[in-house]
């Protein structure tokens, strides 16, 4: 049977068998970017204090990334959201000044703009 003809890593490149992502490449697991947990309790606390999308503590900065608040809706947040992107960075990681609650939805939207080149060394 002929095999499908390479396609190439989307960051660098190089030609792929198989449909499999360039292990250079590939995204870490949640376990191992940190979402342990730990993370998952410490997450529910939050949120269980931080309801409404675009919620967040007195220390963090704000921003504009709950949809949701700018057009006045208070929309229940489900996702603890890191308003500077951790990298594996502890500080960040934990800090409740860098956590905000947000919706799926402006989670989803915020990330992906961020994580579209997630290929982080």
């Amino acid at each position: 049977m002929p095999m499908a003809p390479p396609k190439p890593c989307r960051t660098c490149g190089r030609l792929l068998y198989g449909g499999a992502p360039c292990p250079d490449h590939r995204r870490p697991s949640s376990y191992a970017r940190g979402y342990t947990r730990e993370w998952s309790a410490y997450s529910q606390r939050f949120l269980g204090v931080h309801k409404y999308c675009g919620d967040r503590g007195p220390s963090a900065p704000a921003t504009d990334h709950s949809r949701c608040r700018a057009q006045g809706l208070q929309v229940l947040a489900n996702v603890t959201d890191h308003i500077e992107p951790h990298r594996g960075d502890p500080g960040l990681m934990w800090s409740p000044a860098n956590h905000q609650a947000l919706c799926s939805t402006c989670h989803n939207r915020k990330t992906a703009t961020e994580d579209s080149g997630f290929a982080q060394r």
